[in-house]
């Protein structure tokens, strides 16, 4: 690039030939040049520390130099079942940026399945689920259906990432467009979808497929609530993007 202050014209602007060539534009100063520090400034911040290390990120690291960065990549291993449950919960984890290893020896966090686990906690959907901690390691025994895998999944897995890789899960509170109903005692899961007027309720206590793909997020009502009036203010997690950009 010339020096600050300089420009460049596209070819147009001078026509080719012989001889002395004619500017037939003017150029204001910096058109058409990039100096040091155009895209970022020297000693700009990339990304603050817990940041998710995504394409974009990984871009302007490798732009700026940096070869090496310090990250917590949470390990869990999901076992695998015949139950499509079991590909969705991985998938949606690597989705999280958790990294999938297929040794459970070599996780934080373990998954099974196991079809005849009791009710054991008081949470709908997914009370059909086991926790230990053993050698340092969580491990979690779920019923396979997706439905009981989202509940795992919301009530205990995305809380167990946040404490691992040192994140913390963002709600966004808006008020309820509908009326909902909670079952005291229970920690019940609420489905909501995104509507002009705040959170409208899709199901509350249990899953369907059809519930599943029309949430845009999800609330976790505690044992104590038996519901909440139309307006009233409701924190829910976006299904897709739990967790805040940064830890600070």
């Amino acid at each position: 690039a010339p020096p600050a202050g300089g420009a460049a014209r596209p070819p147009p602007a001078a026509p080719e030939g012989d001889g002395p060539v004619e500017i037939a534009e003017s150029a204001a100063p910096g058109q058409n040049v990039r100096l040091p520090g155009h895209d970022l400034a020297a000693g700009a911040r990339l990304a603050a520390a817990g940041a998710t290390v995504d394409a974009d990120l990984a871009l302007a690291c490798r732009l700026a130099g940096l070869t090496r960065l310090d990250i917590r990549a949470p390990a869990i291993h999901v076992a695998p079942h015949d139950d499509p449950a079991a590909d969705w919960l991985a998938a949606g984890l690597a989705a999280l940026g958790v990294r999938l290893v297929t040794q459970a020896g070599a996780a934080h966090l373990t998954i099974d399945w196991d079809a005849d686990t009791p009710p054991r906690l008081a949470l709908a959907p997914g009370g059909a689920t086991s926790a230990t901690r053993r050698a340092g390691q969580v491990a979690l025994t779920l019923a396979p259906r997706f439905d009981a895998a989202l509940g795992a999944l919301c009530g205990l897995i995305w809380p167990i990432l946040a404490r691992l890789a040192g994140r913390r899960l963002a709600a966004i509170e808006r008020p309820l467009a509908a009326k909902l109903v909670s079952t005291i005692g229970v920690t019940d899961l609420a489905l909501l979808a995104a509507s002009p007027t705040g959170w409208r309720p899709l199901a509350v206590g249990q899953a369907t497929l059809e519930t599943l793909l029309a949430a845009d997020a999800v609330a976790l009502l505690g044992p104590a609530c038996e519901g909440l009036p139309t307006g009233a203010p409701l924190a829910a997690f976006r299904l897709d993007a739990p967790f805040a950009e940064t830890s600070e």
